[in-house]
């Protein structure tokens, strides 16, 4: 059973601070296309476009960022970290002003055109 039951109930569990940085880059996910969808998955929220998208997660007072194409995306946006994963990439945040919206919003229409072609892995 999930430890949160909305997306809501997830933002407002965390501290202060942690929860004004989650609402920021829920903000700019939701404002990049009226198509994105939210819900909340593996205890966490989640962004779907023809399959899923992107997700927000805490670890450690640092708030992240995953992009499921990411790695395909690591070359243009070299902000990108892989870590030890073969498909998703993440940003990770500590402050509000680290946040780059324009970035985030790039990479995510070109996620979003990766899962428009179904694209999983490069080839």
């Amino acid at each position: 059973m999930s430890k949160y039951q909305t997306v809501d109930e997830y933002i407002l569990a965390q501290d202060a601070s942690t929860r004004i940085l989650i609402f920021l880059l829920r903000d700019i996910i939701l404002s990049t296309s009226t198509e994105i969808t939210e819900r909340l998955s593996f205890n966490c929220p989640f962004y779907h476009y023809k399959g899923m998208l992107c997700y927000i997660s805490i670890e450690k007072k640092t708030v992240y960022i995953g992009f499921c194409r990411g790695s395909i995306l690591k070359n243009k946006y070299p902000i990108l970290e892989i870590k030890n994963r073969k498909l998703i990439a993440s940003i990770s945040y500590k402050d509000l002003e680290d946040v780059d919206a324009e970035v985030i919003q790039s990479i995510l229409k070109d996620s979003m055109e990766l899962n428009e072609k179904k694209v999983r892995f490069l080839k």
